[in-house]
């Protein structure tokens, strides 16, 4: 009709022809024109790469698990190939998935990895009618309303592996190279189809192609996935020293974790680890990928050192930080494959997106120093402290650490003061040596005469964030009289 909005394209790749076709009409009273009715899984790549050779733009894909069926069965691991296929060249599409599977499935839990959330499982007791899908094209489901299909049921085998092993991230890049049908194998195809895969579990990489397998093997202790928020009582506190202290604890002892400084704190882990020199060049900010895709499609290159794994904010702070919420931050955590993650929130407990992480976290610890009966008063700091207790009283596992340990005639008053007693007790360190580090461009945890004093100091800290079964013991015997040992007779957890 004249003067009328464009109807906007969409395709329906639904083996049932029937129901695709009475579904066809009812979108276009909608405003959803149907370009194409998929029926074969084989088709759908090569009819989007025909679609935008021809300037036809694509708005919507709404498809089902079943097209992934043929004689042989059901090939699910090529429909998620597929479908992060397109969601690396044609991000703007959006997706509409209606699965046979139950949740609990794999094939889900990798969906929600390359950012389609518009997913609707068998367990669905309720009915789907036209209006709610074109309200999902539109305003897609968040992160937070599908985080639950991620929980994998480790009975189901998935890649040729069971799909409790499928921890950690893994990226797949399938380049077609002219039009035709896609295909499972390379061997048929004049131009070859090659498929990469990586999956990184734990410490163990698999780098994957259709003839070539190549594997190494790390074995160690199996360390389950745990979050750990750290934050300061008030600004200053030290949370992110304590924060980059236990990840070169853990880096020391073998076990790989991430140290992510959350957008909404001070941004000072850039500077810390002397990013301006040891930043790896190409290197791109997780949250800003986040901020700005809404999803992370291709890994950047990462900054490693060792176990520890660095995600800092950028050093001149996200823009736009009024528009990072509880969903932005579950979206960072996703994408970050350690087992492992320290969580630096610096002081700010009370803002919506750190607060309600918390809840999810699995250890919270509250950095406070002697500065603590001065700043007791403060609104932040009391407001801090009341979510402390907020979570605690929730069942969370919220302990105190107390920084800057000096040894002063009213040390046990200003120890016996907190609202807590600390789980460990972190000295201060001596200045001098403080300086030698930084002007030798190295960590201060990674300071050989200051390594020991402080694994000693945090081993509490240590005990509740390691595998119950992991040999500890032997680091605590470790303690050696050294420069902070002959300035105290004893600290720590």
């Amino acid at each position: 009709m004249e003067g009328s909005t464009p109807m906007k394209n969409i395709i329906i790749a639904i083996p049932d022809v029937k129901f695709a076709e009475d579904l066809k009409k009812r979108l276009e009273l909608k405003g959803l024109k149907t370009i194409e009715i998929i029926v074969v899984l084989d088709h759908l790549l090569s009819t989007i790469e025909q679609k935008t050779q021809q300037s036809t733009s694509i708005f919507g894909i709404i498809i089902s698990s079943s097209l992934a069926k043929n004689i042989h069965g059901k090939r699910l691991e090529l429909l998620s190939d597929t479908m992060l296929t397109i969601r690396e060249r044609y991000s703007e599409i959006q997706f509409i998935f209606l699965s046979d599977e139950t949740d609990g499935h794999p094939l889900l839990a990798e969906l929600i990895s390359f950012g389609i959330y518009n997913i609707f499982t068998r367990n669905s007791s309720r009915n789907l009618n036209t209006n709610e899908f074109v309200d999902l094209l539109q305003k897609p489901k968040v992160f937070s309303d599908v985080k639950h299909l991620r929980e994998i049921n480790t009975d189901i085998q998935w890649r040729n592996r069971p799909a409790g092993a499928l921890d950690g991230a893994r990226s797949i890049n399938i380049n077609l190279t002219g039009g035709g049908d896609s295909k499972e194998t390379t061997a048929a195809t004049k131009e070859p189809v090659v498929i990469e895969k990586e999956r990184i579990i734990e410490r163990e990489r698999i780098i994957e192609k259709p003839v070539v397998q190549i594997v190494e093997k790390v074995k160690e202790i199996k360390v389950p996935p745990k979050l750990v928020v750290i934050g300061s009582a008030y600004s200053g506190a030290g949370s992110t020293f304590i924060t980059m202290a236990i990840s070169r604890i853990l880096h020391y002892i073998g076990i790989n974790n991430a140290v992510v400084e959350h957008p909404a704190a001070d941004s000072v882990l850039y500077s810390l680890l002397f990013g301006d020199s040891k930043c790896p060049k190409d290197y791109k900010f997780l949250s800003e990928q986040v901020q700005q895709n809404g999803v992370l499609v291709n890994r950047s290159t990462e900054w490693v050192d060792g176990n520890s794994s660095w995600y800092p904010a950028p050093p001149e702070g996200l823009k736009h930080i009024n528009e990072w919420t509880s969903d932005s931050t579950l979206k960072l955590l996703y994408h970050v494959k350690e087992p492992i993650v320290l969580l630096d929130v610096s002081h700010r407990w009370s803002e919506p997106s750190i607060k309600d992480i918390c809840l999810g976290a699995d250890e919270l610890f509250f950095i406070v120093d002697p500065l603590m009966p001065v700043r007791f008063y403060r609104k932040e700091t009391k407001q801090n402290t009341d979510i402390l207790f907020e979570v605690r009283n929730m069942g969370k596992a919220a302990n105190i650490i107390a920084n800057r340990d000096v040894n002063v005639p009213n040390r046990k008053e200003w120890l016996g003061s907190l609202p807590l007693t600390p789980i460990s007790v972190v000295p201060e360190l001596p200045y001098s040596s403080v300086i030698s580090s930084i002007w030798g461009g190295k960590m201060i945890a990674d300071d050989e005469e200051l390594q020991d004093e402080l694994i000693y100091a945090l081993y509490g800290v240590l005990k509740r964030i390691v595998p119950p079964n992991y040999p500890l013991s032997h680091l605590k015997k470790r303690r050696r009289a050294g420069l902070i040992g002959k300035l105290f007779g004893g600290s720590g957890g």
